[in-house]
């Protein structure tokens, strides 16, 4: 049997894969209120996969059938602002709202572009 990364087989991936994905499933659900989690499981590795919150708003938002970026920015900041939070830059919140929808936006297309390829190669997602 070929061993894919780490040690693991294909076998051991693939019981792990349904392991990993409600953990996965769990935690993005736990990231609406919370950035307490921030590693996701792999079943490819055997181990954790750093995602901060606002990438895990971002694959929630996936989740829920939003297609794009933009779509995944505007979920995000929704649900942040009913609970009243901001982004930070430079170590300050972002006041304005057209300002923290763009930061977001920044965000999520630096996220589709870079961290959500690696987190599908790592069956993370």
């Amino acid at each position: 049997m070929p061993v894919l990364a780490a040690g693991i087989n294909e076998k051991a991936q693939a019981k792990a894969k349904k392991t990993s994905d409600a953990l996965n499933a769990h935690l993005l659900q736990l990231a609406r209120g919370s950035n307490d989690i921030s590693y996701f499981a792999s079943p490819i590795t055997g181990g954790g996969i750093q995602v901060n919150r606002f990438q895990q708003l971002f694959l929630l938002s996936a989740r829920q059938g939003h297609k794009h970026p933009s779509d995944w920015a505007e979920a995000s900041w929704q649900l942040l602002q009913s609970q009243g939070q901001r982004l930070l830059k430079e170590g300050k919140p972002i006041e304005s709202e057209d300002d923290n929808r763009a930061e977001l936006r920044r965000q999520a297309e630096e996220f589709a572009a870079k961290q959500l390829p690696m987190l599908k190669a790592l069956g993370v997602v």
